[in-house]
Order: structure tokens, then C-alpha cells, then sequence
């Protein structure tokens, strides 16, 4: 079958090459530019594009990114169909993706796998460490969409944190794809800040090394002193 794939796959390739270029075009008009519009970053689509291909070509179960990458005004799966067509035929045939998407080993893994390898990297230390903690915190949260199915969060508080512009275009979202989000704790950049886990008081130290910055405390005020008795 893989010989039939590849048989099939390079003459539709070629055939849909005008397709596959309006379509990469549309995503990254969208992604550049729109998200430019809404000022959210397009690295946070780059991502969800990737685990939506992963989704689609069956690499890795994600229903969340599935809902929320074609609601998103900043993404186009309509025109990643366009790009991706021959190659998802090509893995429908052979039984498995072959040039894109793949996960290969980490030694072999170059830029076209960098996505693929390094979500299913995370996931495997996710997983692996879900049975001991009780919070989740995604910090960069953009639109990951692991609270949302790709991963099994019950019984785990969830809290993402990202810029105030991404988050409201992210629940915005959610909100018009039909996704549950009641159970995570969205923190903005310029929120109020929540308990992330039991905080214990700071030794006067500490305090006030962390109120000064890094270099700022007592280390810092030796300096100082050092300088003024130069003068």
C-alpha cells in the first residue's frame, strides 16, 4: 500500500500545487496579519495549526483543537485542507503519515517535525506526572487546547495564564465552538494574582531580595555601600 500511496500522492501533489499555495497563503494571511489585527501573537496559531493536522491525520486525539482552530478568526483549516490534501490521501492509503505530519526520534527530528515531536514530548511528561499534582498551570497558555480533551484533566485544576488580548479572543472562541471551559481558570497578564499552590512567608531576606530584583538585595546593598565609601 505504500508503494499505491506514493503513486497516487505524487501526481495529485502536482496537481494540486496552485491549491496547496492559495491555501498556505490564506493561513498565512490569517496568521500574520489578522492576528497583527487582534493583537494576539501567531505563534500561538502556528502550535494549534500543528495539533490540528496532528488531529486530523490521526497522530494524536485532540477534539478540542478540532472545535476550536476552525471557529478562530486568525486561522484558516479551510486553507490547510487546501495545503494538506495529497498528503493526508497519501497516509489515508499507506495506513500511516509519511512526509507530513510524523514523529520521528528526537535525534531525528528536524524544523518540520519540531511541533509534532516536542507536543508529544510534553504530553508524555504530562501524563506522567497527572496522578501527583492537583494544579495544572499552562503558563504561555496561547490556544493549547489540553484542558479541553487531548488530555485527561479530571480531578486537576487547570489554570492558563497568557496576555489579556489572547485570552479573550481564546474564550471568545471557545464560547462560539461549543467548548467547555468551566473548568479552567483563565489569568491574565494584568490580573489579579491567584493561589497557585500553598505560598509560605519569606524570610525578611528573601523579601526583600525579591521587592528589589535580581542583584538587588543584601548582595546588592554590599555593593552599594562599597561604592559609596570608594566615593
Amino acid at each position: 500500500m505504500k508503494l499505491l500511496s506514493w503513486l497516487v500522492y505524487v501526481p495529485l501533489q502536482i496537481l494540486a500545487i496552485p491549491l496547496a499555495i492559495a491555501g498556505a497563503s490564506l493561513v498565512a494571511y490569517r496568521q500574520l496579519i489578522v492576528s497583527r489585527r487582534l493583537g494576539v501573537s501567531q505563534t500561538a496559531i502556528e502550535i494549534l495549526n500543528g495539533r490540528w493536522t496532528l488531529h486530523v491525520f490521526g497522530l494524536r486525539d485532540d477534539p478540542g483543537a478540532a472545535k476550536l482552530a476552525p471557529a478562530l478568526p486568525n486561522t484558516s483549516t479551510s486553507g490547510l485542507w487546501l495545503a494538506l490534501f495529497p498528503l493526508w490521501v497519501k497516509a489515508r492509503i499507506a495506513g500511516e503519515p509519511g512526509l507530513y505530519p510524523r514523529i520521528v526520534p528526537h535525534e531525528r527530528a528536524g524544523i518540520a517535525e519540531m511541533v509534532p515531536n516536542r507536543t508529544a514530548a510534553f504530553d508524555e511528561i504530562i501524563t506522567g506526572h497527572l496522578g501527583e499534582v492537583e494544579q495544572f498551570v499552562i503558563l504561555g497558555a496561547g490556544m493549547d487546547t489540553r484542558a479541553y480533551g487531548a488530555l485527561d484533566l479530571v480531578g486537576v485544576e487547570v489554570f492558563e495564564l497568557d496576555r489579556a488580548e489572547t485570552q479573550r479572543l481564546k474564550r471568545e472562541t471557545l464560547e462560539r465552538a461549543g467548548i467547555d471551559a468551566s473548568h479552567v481558570n483563565f489569568v491574565s497578564q494584568e490580573g489579579d494574582p491567584v493561589p497557585l499552590g500553598r505560598r509560605h512567608p519569606l524570610p525578611d531576606r528573601e523579601q526583600r531580595a525579591r521587592d528589589h530584583g535580581p542583584g538587588q538585595g543584601e548582595r546588592g546593598a554590599r555593593k552599594r555601600a562599597r561604592g559609596r565609601h570608594l566615593r
